[in-house]
């Protein structure tokens, strides 16, 4: 799939933190969101990531990107052309072990191609999840994530943790939660 149009999808269903900025998903109005947090660094928990993906796999198709998502340029770097490397990998098995192996060295979305869910992984050891209202909900059955909101809410009120830019966007997201 061409660049451009992944980081449309991409950008319509992830939140993205580039230059110290929350950028919010151009879908917003139409989506619910969660938090998970802690993740096990740049990984779900095998616990989270079950609870997330057997939703997902059941309500969609099995078609998905993970894309590179820290940099404002990440989508127009060429993978081979950069030291490090970007990555927009396709997939099509929501396996856990799988999963698992991948390096995964940078801010991350996981994102379906017809831009119904998206999900944003950040360095600071949380998630946010996007999709539909009902999506959200069967996910919450499965995960509920209360004390992840609440173990959350602890870190922003940690003022040497947080930027206090940051740290106002994420609680006026939490807010509408």
């Amino acid at each position: 799939m061409d660049r451009k149009k992944l980081e449309n999808i991409c950008s319509s269903t992830c939140f993205r933190f580039i230059e110290h900025e929350l950028v919010y998903p151009q879908g917003i109005d139409n989506m619910s969101f969660m938090i998970i947090y802690p993740t096990d660094g740049f990984y779900f928990t095998k616990k989270q990531y079950l609870a997330i993906f057997n939703v997902i796999k059941k309500q969609f198709n099995n078609e998905y990107y993970i894309s590179d998502i820290e940099f404002a340029d990440s989508f127009s770097k060429e993978e081979k052309n950069t030291e490090l490397g970007y990555m927009h990998r396709k997939y099509t098995s929501f396996d856990y072990d799988s999963y698992i192996k991948e390096i995964l060295l940078f801010e991350y979305a996981i994102y379906d191609t017809e831009g119904l869910w998206g999900i944003s992984v950040f360095q600071d050891y949380y998630a946010i999840i996007c999709a539909n209202e009902k999506v959200i909900k069967d996910i919450m059955k499965n995960y509920p994530n209360s004390v992840d909101k609440r173990k959350f809410k602890e870190l922003l009120q940690c003022s040497n943790c947080v930027d206090s830019e940051f740290k106002e966007k994420i609680k006026e997201l939490i807010s509408k939660m």
